[in-house]
């Protein structure tokens, strides 16, 4: 799964934030495990969902102001990382890091980056924000029983990383 969130700025200045949500569900678009921080720029997926629709500022030709990318194998369910995806920005400017901003939530990789003079703690979160709702699935998958070997070490929901 790769979901992404931009705020673009059409050459008239126009602004508006763009979501898209791309699966790794078929032949041809297998998800790299072994290199997931890749693929954005060499493997993103089928497009499954964008939001807005219908946007105001159509795609193409716009400069990328600030950009959220969320990546996890797709059988994952990310909001339950949620918490821990949702602090990445406090935590990274809290510790002084740099952008782009590089986190290790659980499996859940999540990339970060703005321009110069970007609020960027407000920014992350309106790029979240945009992204949550783009990321729902539309079909429930039946709940299974919990797997007790497969329990969570403690480390759900936190940052475990900020490169």
């Amino acid at each position: 799964m790769y979901l992404t969130a931009q705020r673009v700025r059409s050459r008239a200045g126009a602004e508006e934030v763009h979501a898209f949500l791309h699966l790794h569900d078929q032949l041809g678009f297998p998800f790299p495990t072994s290199d997931p921080l890749s693929v954005p720029e060499r493997n993103p997926g089928r497009l499954v969902r964008r939001s807005p629709p219908e946007p105001a500022v159509p795609s193409g030709g716009n400069s990328v102001i600030a950009y959220l990318d969320i990546i996890a194998e797709d059988r994952l369910c990310t909001t339950r990382y949620q918490d821990g995806i949702d602090a990445v920005a406090e935590l990274a400017v809290a510790s002084g890091k740099p952008l782009p901003w590089v986190a290790e939530v659980g499996p859940v990789r999540v990339i970060f980056n703005a321009n110069v003079g970007v609020p960027v703690v407000s920014e992350y979160q309106d790029l979240l924000g945009a992204a949550w709702p783009c990321g729902r699935r539309t079909k429930r998958r039946p709940h299974l029983p919990a797997d007790p070997s497969r329990r969570s070490s403690g480390s759900v929901g936190r940052c475990s990383a900020i490169g």
